[in-house]
């Protein structure tokens, strides 16, 4: 996966909040760690969330396990049911994305 491509991303996310499209802020942001997830877990062999979830949680303890699946919660909302986020919760869960976002990268760099 592409470390430039999660940056744009995460960069989309935030333009997105701006806009007021604030679901596709939401997927845009959980892509952008998830892009970085399968980059910082090199070889691991699934597409599985829960599996990336679980790996992250192996390497970095279970509170990185759990965000990373609250955000996968809140794409699923964004993407395939009848929730619609409002610009508080958007902002909030882009902030989360964010935080974890940054600690990967803060982690591929130590490599």
């Amino acid at each position: 996966m592409s470390v430039n491509k999660a940056m744009r991303l995460m960069k989309q996310a935030k333009v997105d909040l701006e806009n007021g499209c604030y679901d596709k802020a939401v997927s845009a942001a959980y892509f952008s760690v998830r892009m970085l997830s399968e980059t910082y877990l090199k070889g691991l062999r699934t597409r599985r969330d829960d599996k990336i979830a679980n790996a992250l949680g192996k390497k970095l303890g279970d509170q990185v396990r759990l965000e990373y699946l609250y955000l996968f919660e809140r794409r699923k909302e964004a993407d395939h049911r009848d929730k619609v986020f409002g610009r508080e919760e958007a902002r909030r869960i882009v902030a989360r994305a964010e935080s974890l976002f940054n600690r990967l990268i803060s982690l591929l760099g130590e490599e």
